[in-house]
């Protein structure tokens, strides 16, 4: 897989007002799921819900197809429980609480793997989660994530501060101002399906080595590395 493949990713649009989008591979506006919150300024945010059942989210990543190997969906909801359990977030702003809902702290076969209570009710045979309490609930949160996708910076040296808006340890809320990263993260690892990133001018590991000039004294060199032979 090389970066010709990636060629057809197209600029991501953000449509104010009704919130759309288009870009990445659909050319068509979609509208987009969201929450108007004010930080701690007083300045309204919008969050864009990222789910794989979003419609934008899926044809702008995919084209139409199924979302498939991804871990930034994962890493984001990691990075969430570790709020929801206590961490510290690069900046937090609460938001007013909403009106309890008790089925907000269970979750059906899904969520953060730290620490949990496991409750069974035999009578119904259903299994649920049990989480604890969630502290970052209804806070604006920044976190840290990486910047590019492990197939394309497997170091993870480049980071980026994301916005994110905390309702439960399942949702995902995201800043519209980083929905772009986030559509480019999902895009490039769909295509490249865990497959390290190959530069177009890479010669591959069936490349032929390099010819070696011989040097007095039985030593050896690359060819551009030699200086010409002067005759006398």
């Amino acid at each position: 897989m090389g970066e010709s493949e990636l060629a057809a990713f197209r600029v991501v649009y953000v449509v104010y007002g009704n919130v759309h989008m288009s870009g990445g591979l659909t050319n068509r506006k979609h509208p987009m799921t969201v929450k108007m919150l004010d930080d701690a300024k007083g300045k309204s945010k919008t969050f864009v819900k990222i789910s794989t059942r979003e419609k934008w989210l899926v044809h702008s990543t995919t084209g139409a197809l199924d979302i498939g190997r991804t871990s930034l969906l994962d890493n984001l909801r990691e990075r969430i429980a570790e709020l929801c359990d206590g961490a510290e977030a690069t900046e937090a702003t609460e938001q007013p609480a909403a009106e309890y809902d008790p089925m907000v702290e269970l979750a059906v076969g899904t969520g953060s793997s730290g620490s949990r209570g496991y409750a069974a009710n035999k009578r119904a045979k259903v299994q649920r989660w049990r989480f604890p309490i969630n502290a970052a609930k209804h806070c604006i949160s920044t976190i840290d994530m990486q910047a590019e996708c492990p197939e394309v910076d497997p170091t993870g040296k480049a980071r980026r501060i994301v916005s994110v808006y905390v309702e439960d340890r399942v949702k995902i809320w995201l800043s519209i101002d980083d929905v772009a990263w986030a559509v480019k993260y999902l895009f490039t690892q769909n295509q490249l399906k865990g497959i390290p990133l190959v530069a177009a001018n890479d010669p591959g590991s069936g490349a032929p080595s390099p010819p070696l000039a011989i040097l007095g004294e039985g030593g050896t060199a690359a060819v551009d590395e030699t200086l010409p032979l002067q005759l006398s």
